[in-house]
């Protein structure tokens, strides 16, 4: 195990995986071996965090994205941000692209479009939006737009 640890700049035991890095490039990049220091990740993350059950979010080009722990994408490297304390809330997460804010599901598939400059609380299917200091609400189906 010493010579697989050695091939590697950081080496962080996690219980039930490794987090990894290596320089490529001149940059430090991340990836996640198993427990049988398999390689599932490659190392090609500028980050990697633990962010819902066995998933990551990751940051590639300087945008973010989410893994799963196979290594499967679930939402690709696009937005500015991902909110880390929103992770899938009802069944969704709130990003940043473009300094303005929207919402997907945790499939990655957008249900609100980064276009508003604040996403509030969320309930059930609606959700609380800010534009230009004016708050409102959508709901997922009808896109409708009511002023609070």
């Amino acid at each position: 195990m010493d010579d697989i640890k050695n091939n590697y700049c950081d080496f962080i035991d996690r219980s039930d995986y490794y987090l990894v890095s290596v320089i490529q490039d001149s940059k430090k990049v991340w990836g996640i071996l198993d427990r049988f220091l398999e390689e599932i990740i490659p190392c090609q993350y500028e980050e990697i965090e633990s962010y819902d059950y066995d998933q990551f979010k990751v940051k590639k080009e300087g945008l973010c994205g989410i893994i799963d722990r196979w290594g499967g994408i679930h939402v690709p490297c696009q937005y500015d941000e991902i909110d880390e304390c929103s992770a899938f809330e009802n069944g969704y997460v709130r990003v940043k692209k473009d300094n303005l804010c929207g919402l997907i599901d945790k499939f990655g598939k957008e249900i609100v479009s980064c276009k508003y400059d604040n996403v509030g609380n969320i309930i059930l299917n609606y959700f609380e939006v800010e534009k230009d200091g004016f708050w409102g609400e959508i709901n997922e189906k009808r896109r409708n737009y009511h002023s609070l």
